[in-house]
């Protein structure tokens, strides 16, 4: 009488259930960007032009898609004139005398600004 060989079948992995932690509310503890500390960036000709010690984490969406489809210089840029605001940036752009390290320092500050602190 021939034996009859078993195969071990097998079985689909249950799936993993979710971890029981509430839905994070996004709106309980969101920035107001009109009540955030501001730090000096700069001062030029006696004005001082500050910006947001935070920013809006979304913002970094708009930083990455720019260095994505348009490259690292774009996003910079875009990034550098969005924190200075066009006052600023028309300061910078305006000022016979900025140097290209000063420029370099601003731009370096405004980014580690719009990375934020790491969590």
């Amino acid at each position: 009488m021939p034996t009859k060989t078993v195969r071990a079948r097998k079985v689909a992995a249950s799936p993993t259930a979710a971890p029981e932690q509430p839905f994070i509310d996004l709106d309980e503890d969101a920035l107001d960007p009109d009540s955030v500390e501001k730090f000096l960036l700069f001062e030029l000709h006696g004005v001082q032009y500050h910006i947001p010690v935070e920013q809006p984490a979304g913002k970094i969406y708009t930083y990455i898609d720019i260095e994505r489809e348009q490259g690292p210089e774009a996003a910079m840029w875009w990034m550098f004139g969005d924190l200075l605001g066009e006052d600023g940036a028309a300061a910078l752009r305006n000022y016979p005398g900025l140097r290209r390290k000063h420029l370099r320092a601003l731009q370096l500050r405004c980014v580690e600004t719009l990375r934020g602190p790491k969590d």
